[in-house]
């Protein structure tokens, strides 16, 4: 990207030349004892951009001018999906830029890359990979990750997912930040300080998905005395079938950290308990929060209906998932999408019918991108913008 011709552009030595004058002109100003630190990409994943070794040529220049650390993270790329980690990427994917850098310099030197669990960052510091780690996303899950992991609490660190609906792509639409798990966060000031109630009541949530996990929570949290009945044999609602598809693995932490938080807090569940009106009075409440959550649409008006199955019994496990077969998926919202995902680790040769303009509608941009990169390798036939007329048992008809 940098195309000039003077002193600045053209040899490393000329385009390494602002960034070193700007920190040798720092340390002038600011003295020796002022702490200088620079973020530098360990790696690009451009033809023409920066190789390992001119990362680490870079480095050694900035601890030359003045640097006292060096925070590690990745460089340019013309792969979108590059520039923040997705649920796909293991814990720590970028961590092996920092520890190749660390080799060249004798400053500290951090990293970055979907750090999540403290055990596996202790044990990059311990090992002497890296000096220090940066936290992102995880601290905008739970800020307390820090006092919880010090304290040896690790099991009630909230789990960050990787996901970005909340806080980066809201971030890049220039609007405050929230969390997919985190109620409280880009709302501190509204919901941040919940005090103690003085009028503590006997609360019943109804439902034990992760709305009325975490209403449960929140009850227990500010005083009040909480029960929470759940019809199923389990806890978790649609997190139970969220956590199957490929990459998707993560959500069953999210649920257990619910499940956890619910026994920290006091709160009394009851499973297998159907939620009729006489039982709810049974336990004599004072209030009643509903958090039943939503089913698919099972009555589709279209011949032939009765020959599919539902997308919700693939995941849970009602009906058996194919191999080496042809699978057409009718509607390709984002569940749509990582059954079709679940779909092609078996083999199978999968289409979409969609009636809206494109595929995954609702998924933040990277993720989406990920998604269509990956459908368009393995030969996903999309159609858009088509409805189904009729479906027998070995095809679908469909108009554009």
């Amino acid at each position: 990207m940098n195309a000039r011709t003077d002193e600045y552009g053209g040899s490393l030595d000329n385009r390494v030349r602002f960034a070193v004058e700007v920190i040798e002109g720092i340390r002038k100003a600011c003295g020796p004892d002022f702490i200088i630190g620079a973020r530098i990409p360990g790696h690009e994943w451009v033809s023409d951009g920066l190789t390992d070794d001119e990362c680490d040529e870079i480095a050694r220049r900035y601890e030359a001018a003045g640097c006292d650390y060096l925070d590690i993270s990745g460089g340019a790329t013309d792969v979108f999906t590059k520039l923040m980690e997705t649920e796909r990427y293991e814990q720590g994917d970028r961590v092996s830029f920092a520890a190749r850098i660390k080799k060249a310099v004798s400053i500290p030197v951090g990293a970055v890359g979907a750090l999540r669990e403290p055990e596996f960052c202790d044990k990059l510091i311990k090992e002497g990979t890296v000096d220090f780690l940066s936290l992102g996303r995880t601290l905008i899950c739970d800020p307390y990750w820090p006092e919880k992991a010090a304290s040896g609490r690790a099991n009630e660190i909230r789990p960050c997912l990787s996901y970005f609906d909340g806080c980066t792509n809201r971030l890049f639409d220039s609007c405050a930040i929230s969390c997919a798990l985190n109620p409280v966060a880009g709302r501190e000031l509204e919901i941040g300080n919940l005090q103690k109630t003085d009028t503590p009541k006997n609360v019943v949530v109804i439902g034990g998905g992760a709305g009325g996990m975490q209403a449960a929570i929140t009850a227990a949290r500010i005083g009040h005395t909480v029960t929470l009945l759940e019809k199923s044999d389990k806890l978790g609602g649609q997190f139970n079938i969220a956590c199957v598809p490929p990459y998707k693995e993560k959500i069953a932490a999210a649920r257990d950290w619910f499940a956890g938080e619910l026994a920290r807090q006091g709160v009394t569940v009851k499973l297998n308990w159907d939620a009729g009106l006489n039982v709810i009075k049974s336990l004599k409440p004072d209030a009643v929060i509903a958090a039943t959550g939503a089913v698919p649409v099972t009555e589709i008006p279209v011949p032939g209906v009765n020959n599919t199955v539902q997308g919700w019994d693939l995941l849970n496990g009602k009906v058996a998932v194919p191999g080496n077969s042809r699978v057409t998926i009718i509607g390709g919202g984002i569940v749509g999408c990582e059954i079709a995902e679940m779909l092609l680790e078996k083999g199978n040769s999968v289409s979409i019918i969609e009636m809206l303009p494109e595929i995954a509608n609702g998924l933040e941009m990277i993720h989406k991108l990920d998604l269509l990169q990956d459908f368009a390798e393995k030969k996903v036939n999309v159609k858009t913008n088509s409805r189904v007329t009729k479906i027998s048992q070995d095809s679908v008809s469909f108009i554009l």
